[in-house]
């Protein structure tokens, strides 16, 4: 009996430059973390060149939740129709946070809906 070739259903997206694949390539996946309410919302991300690419956008990340306080402080900012547009980073936040300057934002290579990142 011959093997079957099975196609599965992958997403891959081409990188769109080599700087891209390299960074994908060797980066490591950072994150960080906003605590809205009773949920602790993480951005799992990694950097490429100045920017950004978000991996996953999830309230259900346990490593938020159990490491909150460690990781930076991070937020989604979105344009028109919900799009994430760029990743802003506070690296040494505490309670007066929203009136500090962020330490680093990122435009948001592969924007999408806030909510499309499901890693």
């Amino acid at each position: 009996m011959k093997a079957q070739l099975v196609k599965e259903n992958i997403n891959f997206k081409q990188p769109e430059s080599e700087e891209e694949f390299q960074a994908d390539l060797f980066s490591n996946t950072k994150k960080a973390t906003k605590r809205i309410i009773n949920n602790v919302w993480t951005i799992e991300y990694k950097i490429i060149g100045d920017r950004a690419k978000i991996i996953k956008y999830s309230r259900d990340d346990e490593e938020g939740y159990e490491r909150e306080k460690e990781l930076p402080m991070g937020e989604i900012k979105e344009g028109e129709d919900r799009i994430a547009d760029k990743l802003v980073i506070w690296d040494n936040w505490g309670p007066n946070w929203k009136i500090q300057d962020p330490d680093k934002i990122y435009d948001i290579i592969n924007k999408k809906h806030i909510f499309s990142y499901k890693g």
